[in-house]
C-alpha cells in the first residue's frame, strides 16, 4: 500500500524589506551627514592634527625668521610676489606628487574660468592686503608681541564662522576667546595694568598706527577670509593644494600689476627690485610660502576657529626663539 501524504498549500515567505544595504569588502556604512565639512563636535583626522603642528612652528618661527633675515628696506610688494610665486610653484609640486595620474586628471578638469573667479578673486584680495599689513607689523613690534597680538584673529574667525557658516561655539570655547584677546591686550600694552588703576598713560602713536592697528587689522580679515575660504573649501570639497594654486595666482597679479604702477611700468625696474632680495631673505619667504599651503590644508580639515586655538603653541616658539636669539 503506498501511502498518499497531502500536500500543503501553504508557501513559506520570506519578509520583505523596503531598502537595500550593499557592502563591499573593507567597508563599513557611513551616516547621512548634512553638514559639510567637520562641525565643532568631530574628530580631527592624523593629517588636520599634522598639518597644525607644523603651522604652529611654522607661525612661532615666522616673526624670528623676519626679523633676522628680512632687509627692512626691501619693498614689501616685492617680497609678497616672490611669496606668492613660490606658493604656485609648490601647491602644484605637492598637488601632482599626492595625487594618482587619474585623480590629478579630474582635479584639473574642474578648473573653470567662472569658479575660478568667483572663489578665488575675494580671499586673494583679501590675504593680499593681510599680507602687506603683517609685513608692516612686523617692522615696529618684536617677535612676540605680533604672535601674542595675531591670536586675535581667532576672535575674527569665530565670528565670521557664525555668521558665514552658522558654526557657533561652546561656552566654553566663549570663555577661552574672551580670555585670549584680554591677555593679548594687556601683553601688547594696549591696556596695562597700571592703567587700570591710574589715570596717566604714556601713548606711542608709532607703535600704535604702525604695529599694533596694522597687526589687528590683518587679524580682522584674517578672520573674514579664513571663514569665506573654510566655506568655499568644505562646501564645494575643493582640493586645498588647488585652492592654493588658484589664491596665489589672483596674489601674484594684484601684486606685480601694484609695482608695475609704482615703478610707470618699468619691467626693467621690477626685474632690478626682484634681483636686489638677498639670498638669505629667501629663508622668511620660503617659510610664509609653505605657511599659507598649510592654512589652506588646516582651514579645509579641522577649521578656521580649530587653526586659531592651535597656534597658541606658536607663541611658545616665538618666545624661546627670541630668547635665544
Amino acid at each position: 500500500m503506498q501511502s498518499i501524504m497531502p500536500k500543503s498549500t501553504t508557501k513559506k515567505t520570506m519578509p520583505k524589506t523596503t531598502s537595500k544595504t550593499t557592502f563591499t569588502v573593507g567597508s563599513t556604512p557611513k551616516p547621512k551627514s548634512t553638514s559639510k565639512g567637520p562641525s565643532k563636535s568631530s574628530p580631527l583626522t592624523p593629517l588636520a592634527l599634522f598639518s597644525m603642528f607644523l603651522l604652529s612652528c611654522q607661525f612661532g618661527l615666522q616673526p624670528f625668521l623676519n626679523h633676522r633675515y628680512t632687509n627692512p628696506a626691501t619693498s614689501k610688494q616685492t617680497i609678497i610676489i616672490l611669496q606668492e610665486f613660490l606658493k604656485v610653484l609648490l601647491s602644484f609640486l605637492f598637488l601632482t606628487t599626492t595625487l594618482s595620474p587619474s585623480r590629478l586628471s579630474q582635479t584639473l578638469k574642474t578648473i573653470t574660468l567662472k569658479s575660478y573667479i568667483t572663489s578665488s578673486l575675494l580671499p586673494s584680495l583679501l590675504y593680499s592686503l593681510q599680507n602687506y599689513l603683517i609685513l608692516l607689523s612686523y617692522s615696529t613690534l618684536t617677535s612676540l608681541e605680533f604672535s601674542v597680538l595675531n591670536q586675535t584673529k581667532t576672535i575674527s574667525a569665530a565670528l565670521c564662522c557664525y555668521v558665514l557658516l552658522g558654526r557657533s561655539q561652546t561656552p566654553l570655547q566663549i570663555l577661552s576667546l574672551f580670555i585670549l584677546l584680554t591677555s593679548s591686550i594687556i601683553l601688547e600694552g594696549t591696556i596695562t595694568l597700571q592703567s587700570l588703576t591710574t589715570s596717566t598713560t604714556s601713548f606711542d602713536s608709532h607703535r600704535f598706527f604702525y604695529g599694533i592697528l596694522p597687526c589687528l587689522t590683518a587679524s580682522l580679515i584674517s578672520g573674514f577670509a579664513g571663514a569665506l575660504t573654510q566655506k568655499i573649501l568644505q562646501g564645494q570639497n575643493k582640493n586645498s593644494y588647488l585652492y592654493s594654486m588658484e589664491l596665489s595666482s589672483f596674489s601674484f597679479m594684484y601684486c606685480s600689476i601694484s609695482l608695475l604702477y609704482t615703478l610707470n611700468y618699468d619691467i626693467s625696474q621690477l626685474l632690478h627690485s626682484l634681483k636686489t632680495v638677498k639670498t638669505l631673505e629667501y629663508i622668511p619667504i620660503i617659510s610664509q610660502s609653505l605657511g599659507g599651503i598649510l592654512v589652506g590644508l588646516v582651514t579645509k580639515y579641522a577649521g578656521s576657529v580649530r587653526k586659531g586655538f592651535a597656534l597658541i603653541f606658536g607663541i611658545f616658539l616665538t618666545a624661546v626663539a627670541q630668547e635665544i636669539g
